[in-house]
């Protein structure tokens, strides 16, 4: 190759280099006041937009619509990787039947969402709080409670769900559709109807969550196989951990009183290093312990506050595998 096409070459590879910085360097933050804000002003801090909707609209990849406090009664849907950030936990509580957020399509890939209170939807038997459609945003801090049917459904998505607050949704926490390998992890789960669905082909990754009193199972596995690693499974009525047609790897988990521990139907689930006590039917149904499973109390530093710590004294404690999958 001669020096002048090499030359080009980086010429060209630096101009591109050159555009993505600019890019980043030229990313927006539009501002949103539902109290002050006017969707005539220019969206600045000083002379804010006053819905969510017309802040994502006029967004575009790599921008932020920033949100103040207060309450936005609105559908929002995302269509491009903008980040929608919320100051002070605002709260959005559609006034209309339908999903609060929908992420939609690949060009809302790496979208995300934090800091936000999603509550009050209603509506027909598809509706969520948050939807992922053929996306694979980040969802992170955001409390998502009270909706009808379900906390955040998947659709042949696979969006990072982490470090969320998820409870008394009316069917389903988190629902993982077709297709949806979502990364699951560091959320309290509590008091929804089920706690994480995961059905047809799914394989999500569930870590580090905090699953329980939910109404029915803790986590439930039909036609997939998650990851299920490090959890805390406890007090829902239904099966700590139920896996038909499934052949999920469950590792390093406390699984305790629920009404099933760990079921398995038409499945092989690779069960092991767990702790699994004081389940109130059985531990274990249609399958068997792990070799490296224990059968203890755990000793949670103040359960009946939501403390799942455990005490110095716990059995669970540097028993568990240091090459689990998924481990965080």
């Amino acid at each position: 190759m001669s020096k002048k096409i090499m030359l080009g070459i980086l010429v060209v590879l630096g101009m591109l280099v050159g555009m993505g910085s600019l890019s980043m360097v030229n990313a927006t933050t539009y501002y949103v006041d539902a109290v002050n804000g006017n969707d005539d002003n220019p969206g600045t801090q000083e002379e804010p937009f006053k819905t969510i909707g017309k802040g994502v609209e006029v967004a575009i990849d790599g921008d932020t619509v920033q949100c103040a406090p207060g309450t936005y009664t609105e559908e929002i849907t995302i269509t491009e990787r903008i980040a929608l950030v919320g100051n002070g936990t605002p709260t959005i509580d559609p006034d209309i039947d339908g999903t609060a957020v929908t992420f939609s399509g690949n060009g809302a890939d790496d979208a995300s969402i934090s800091g936000f209170r999603i509550t009050g939807v209603t509506g027909d038997w598809g509706v969520a709080g948050i939807h992922c459609y053929d996306a694979d945003p980040k969802i992170t801090n955001n409390i998502i409670t009270d909706n009808i049917f379900r906390g955040i459904r998947c659709s042949d998505s696979s969006p990072s769900i982490t470090n969320n607050t998820i409870i008394r949704n009316g069917e389903i926490s988190i629902e993982c559709g077709p297709y949806s390998h979502s990364s699951i992890t560091n959320n309290i789960i509590r008091g929804n109807t089920w706690g994480i669905n995961c059905h047809y082909y799914s394989n999500p990754i569930i870590t580090n969550n905090i699953i329980t009193d939910n109404e029915y199972d803790g986590v439930s596995c039909d036609y997939s196989s998650p990851t299920i690693t490090n959890n805390t499974i406890m007090g829902n009525d239904g099966v700590g951990i139920y896996c038909y047609n499934s052949s999920s790897p469950i590792t390093n988990n406390i699984i305790t009183s629920n009404g099933i521990g760990i079921q398995s139907s038409e499945s092989s689930p690779i069960i092991d290093y767990n702790c699994v006590w004081g389940n109130s039917y059985a531990d274990y149904y249609d399958c068997v312990a792990g070799d490296n499973d224990i059968s203890e109390p755990p000793q949670f530093v103040n359960e009946a506050n939501g403390d799942y710590h455990l005490r110095p004294t716990s059995p669970c404690i540097d028993v568990g595998s240091n090459t689990a999958p998924a481990l965080p």
